[in-house]
């Protein structure tokens, strides 16, 4: 998608500093010069990244491109006004995360010509639900990609282990409140 937009304003967002860095490095491998909005220090870490991996950086602080966190994409929107509406496109990341009113609503409103990508692994929000606008969601359609083990079999994932404890435990005077 970025590829095919370099030239035109697109937001890639994602809510955790590792995502953003994951992004960023995704958009040097493709030769993608972008901005980055985050704290200076995932920044940082972002050019080292690019530096380690790919001999070179791919921050560019004028790029039409960038990769935002979500939060600092709501603290900076008075700065970023004239940016985000040139934005065209906009792609969410862990898109499951949004609902109507919430942090990643109120980012993805920001962008007032653009329209949108939500992507996830996991396309149910935490309290069950749909992703769709008739459901309470903010998405009108939805592709069905490869579930989730395809996407660690090929590497697009971490795989998982899960800890728990030991069925024997008993728990009959454990009170609940």
């Amino acid at each position: 998608i970025f590829r095919d937009m370099q030239n035109e304003n697109s937001a890639a967002i994602a809510h955790r500093q590792e995502l953003v860095s994951q992004i960023s490095l995704a958009l040097a491998k493709n030769g993608i010069y972008h901005d980055i909005h985050a704290s200076d220090a995932v920044v940082r870490f972002c050019i080292s990244q690019h530096i380690e991996e790919l001999g070179q950086k791919f921050y560019d602080s004028r790029s039409p491109v960038a990769v935002s966190g979500v939060r600092t994409l709501i603290i900076r929107a008075e700065k970023l006004v004239q940016w985000c509406s040139a934005v065209k496109m906009w792609t969410l990341d862990e898109a499951h995360h949004a609902v109507p009113d919430n942090q990643w609503d109120t980012a993805i409103k920001l962008f007032t010509n653009a329209r949108g990508l939500g992507v996830t692994a996991s396309p149910i929000r935490t309290d069950k639900k749909p992703l769709g606008r008739k459901f309470g969601g903010i998405f009108d359609k939805m592709v069905v990609g490869p579930d989730m083990r395809t996407l660690i079999n090929r590497g697009f994932l971490s795989d998982y282990k899960i800890y728990a404890p030991s069925l024997s435990i008993d728990v009959s005077n454990i009170s609940i409140s």
